[in-house]
């Protein structure tokens, strides 16, 4: 897609946080990120709002590209929307 092996990318990355946490019995989390880590720490809140205590997220300012920006944002999205309503 953009040079980037599949399976570091940032959706894929919050998949591997969902397995760890499922392997580690954890109810909720707190996913951190730095660096591309922000875009896969909100894109595993996007997608398990209920397994998601709180996100924390550094270095994310800069420019970035919108096939990278628009996942963020709709994960964003996806978070307020769900966990306001749970």
């Amino acid at each position: 897609q953009n040079g980037v092996c599949p399976k570091h990318q940032p959706r894929a990355i919050a998949d591997d946080v969902g397995v760890v946490a499922d392997q580690l019995a954890l109810a909720r989390v707190v996913p951190v990120g730095h660096s591309m880590g922000r875009a896969a720490a909100i894109a595993y809140a996007g997608a398990h709002p209920g397994r998601v205590a709180g996100v924390v997220v550094e270095g994310a300012g800069g420019k970035m590209d919108d096939k990278m920006a628009r996942p963020m944002i709709v994960a964003i999205i996806e978070f307020w929307t769900r966990s306001r309503w749970q």
